[in-house]
C-alpha cells in the first residue's frame, strides 16, 4: 500500500490492569494533530476498572475489543495488528504516551519526501523520551542526525553500534509488511519488537523524523522488564543477530555486521550481569559470568576485553564514578555554553 498525504494510520493499545495510564496513552493519542486515524484497543482480561471506563468511549474512531481469555503479550499485539487496516501501524503500550504531533510530524516527513524515496520505506520512527511512573523526564538519548532514508543494513549498523534509540511507542511500521513477515515473533520474548523491525528493514529503508517524540515509561511493572537472566540476554540477542543476518541480501555486508552484532550483545551482556554483580551474590555472578563469556567468545577476549570492562563500568559505577562523571559533563557543559 502506498504512502499518500492524508494516508490512514492505525494506532493499536494493548491493555491489561493499567487504567489510569490507558487513560493518559488514549488521550495523546486522541489528541492528535493528525487526525485521519482508526485506534484499535485490546483489553486482555483486565480485571480492574479498565473495561467501564472502555465502554465510556464513544469516539467513532476507536474499536474496543474485550477478551474473556488471558492472551499473551506477542499474541496481544498480533491480534491489535491483525485488526490494523491503516497504511503504517503504531503499537503504543498502555503505559506510554504521544507527543500531540508525532503523528503529524511522520506523515509530513513521508510527503516531502521525492515518490523515488517513498519507496519500501518499512519502519518510520521518532525521538523517544524516558519517563518514570509519574511522567517525569529520566532523560532522552537522541539518534545520530539523519536526514535521508536509510536502507536497512545501514539502520543495522547504527543500531549495533547504539545510535539508534528506538522503541515501540516512536515507531511506525509498513502495515502490510508487517502482517507479511507475520507480525511480532514470539520466539524472542525479550524483545519481539526488535526481531520484527530489523526483519522488516533487511532489505528496505527506514525514515527518521527527529521533531517526532514519544515518551516511554519505565517502572517496575514492566512485563519484559528484568525478568530474564544475563544468560538469557545474551543467548536471546545471539540468535537475533544470526536470525536477521540470515535473511539479508547483501551477502558483502554479513561478516562486519555479524562483528557489530557480536559486539553489541557482548556489550549487552556486560551491563546486564553487571546489574546481577552488583545487586546479588557478587562472587557467584561473577563466576557465571566468567563461565559463559569463555563459552561465547573465548578465554582470551575475557581477559583482554571482558573483564576490564566490567571493572570500569562497575568503578564509575559506584559512588566515585558517577560523581567524577558528573564532573566531567559540568566541564563539557561549561566549555559549550
Amino acid at each position: 500500500m502506498a504512502p499518500t498525504d492524508n494516508m490512514l494510520i492505525s494506532v493499536a493499545v494493548p491493555t491489561l490492569n493499567r487504567c489510569a495510564y490507558l487513560r493518559e496513552a488514549l488521550e495523546s493519542i486522541l489528541s492528535q494533530t493528525y487526525t485521519n486515524i482508526e485506534v484499535i484497543v485490546s483489553n486482555n482480561q483486565s480485571t480492574d476498572e479498565t473495561r467501564e471506563f472502555l465502554d465510556l468511549i464513544r469516539d467513532p474512531r476507536v474499536a474496543v475489543f474485550h477478551h474473556e481469555k488471558r492472551l499473551s503479550m506477542v499474541e496481544n499485539w498480533n491480534f491489535c495488528l491483525s485488526k490494523s487496516s491503516g497504511v503504517y501501524f503504531l503499537l503504543l503500550s498502555d503505559d506510554d504516551f504521544l507527543d500531540a504531533k508525532f503523528i503529524e510530524e511522520c506523515i509530513s516527513a513521508i510527503n516531502r519526501l521525492r515518490v523515488e524515496e517513498k519507496e519500501d520505506i518499512s519502519v518510520i520512527y521518532g525521538n523517544v523520551i524516558t519517563v518514570d511512573t509519574h511522567g517525569m523526564q529520566l532523560y532522552s538519548r537522541k539518534n545520530e542526525s539523519i536526514t535521508e532514508p536509510e536502507l536497512g543494513w545501514q539502520f543495522l549498523a547504527g543500531w549495533f553500534r547504539e545510535n539508534r534509540n528506538v522503541q515501540l511507542c516512536s515507531t511506525l511500521f509498513e502495515t502490510e509488511q508487517l502482517k507479511a513477515i507475520g507480525g511480532f515473533t514470539s520466539d524472542n520474548l525479550y524483545a519481539p519488537d526488535a526481531i520484527s523491525r530489523n526483519l522488516l528493514l533487511i532489505n528496505a529503508k527506514t525514515l527518521f523524523v527527529p521533531n517526532a517524540k514519544s515518551y516511554y515509561r519505565v517502572h517496575l511493572s514492566s512485563e519484559t522488564n528484568s525478568t530474564f537472566s544475563a544468560s538469557t540476554r545474551l543467548d536471546w540477542d545471539l540468535k537475533m543477530v544470526s536470525l536477521i543476518l540470515s535473511k539479508m541480501d547483501k551477502a558483502e555486508y554479513i561478516p562486519w555486521l555479524t562483528k557489530l552484532g557480536f559486539r553489541y550483545a557482548k556489550k549487552r551482556y556486560i551491563l546486564s550481569s553487571l546489574e546481577r554483580i552488583q545487586s546479588g551474590n557478587w562472587l557467584e555472578n561473577l563466576s557465571s559470568f566468567n563461565q559463559k563469556y569463555v563459552r561465547v567468545f573465548g578465554r582470551k577476549d575475557l581477559f583482554l576485553l571482558g573483564l576490564p570492562e566490567l571493572a570500569l563500568r562497575f568503578i564509575l559505577n559506584n559512588r566515585l564514578g558517577r560523581q567524577f562523571k558528573g564532573v566531567v559533563r559540568n566541564v563539557i557543559n561549561l566549555r559549550s555554553a
